[in-house]
């Protein structure tokens, strides 16, 4: 059974190479997982509350000056989530839906 992170993976990167530090992957989990939340704010906030296991699992930025595994800022999680392109996210989730057996009903 494959996860929502697994599906996330798959969703096509569309930033440019240059300055990325976290992956869309690690970004779209964490978004993804909040998605009742209100505001980029709180996303960054939960984000920033993950432990070295939780940001590690997540495939988050490893900083090898400061040893450890670092979040995404609030300004990244609200720069990737503004410019996604439409649907992307609810495509890799409805994909997720269904290999769990979900049925999905799209207006």
């Amino acid at each position: 059974m494959r996860s929502l992170f697994e599906f996330l993976g798959e969703v096509q990167e569309y930033r440019h190479r240059r300055g990325q530090r976290n992956s869309l992957q690690a970004v779209l989990a964490v978004a993804a997982r909040l998605a009742g939340y209100r505001g980029v704010a709180a996303v960054a906030q939960f984000a920033a509350l993950l432990d070295q296991r939780q940001r590690q699992a997540v495939e988050c930025f490893y900083s090898p000056s400061r040893q450890c595994y670092t979040s995404a800022s609030i300004t990244t999680f609200h720069n990737i989530l503004a410019n996604l392109p439409p649907d992307t996210l609810e495509e890799a989730v409805v994909a997720w839906n269904q290999h769990q057996g979900v049925e999905v009903q799209q207006e």
